[in-house]
């Protein structure tokens, strides 16, 4: 299948499942039927059913359990915006960090400058 056209369907089986587990047609905790099952369902490859529940997994619609299968996350779930605030937490933690190493680093090429100049006397 054309990598495009898997996308497409796999953007389409997500709003499908979405649509139901907004409507209340696929309850919190419910397991999510295989992706063999969604894949014979909706004639869509395995790989573009495994990336739509993915896509949900993103959304915090849906929790994958390896092994186990996909199930709707219970209610109180992420909205985007929430998930947007994470991220943006996120950054702001690999900012500090950044320049806490970029701080670490100037500090060491100072101290190896220091040595380079000691060493040319």
């Amino acid at each position: 299948m054309d990598q495009n056209l898997e996308r497409l369907g796999s953007r389409e089986l997500a709003a499908q499942l979405r649509d139901q587990i907004l409507g209340g047609k696929l309850a919190p905790g419910s397991k999510l039927r295989s992706y063999r099952e969604l894949a014979a369902e909706h004639d869509l490859a395995i790989n573009t059913v495994r990336e739509a529940v993915r896509i949900l997994e993103q959304e915090g619609r849906v929790i994958i359990r390896h092994g186990s299968g996909a199930y709707v996350a219970e209610t109180g779930t992420r909205t985007p915006e929430d998930q947007l605030r994470d991220l943006r937490s996120e950054l702001e933690d690999v900012r500090r960090q950044l320049r806490k190493a970029t701080s670490a680093l100037s500090a060491t090429e100072e101290r190896l400058t220091e040595a380079m100049e000691r060493l040319s006397r």
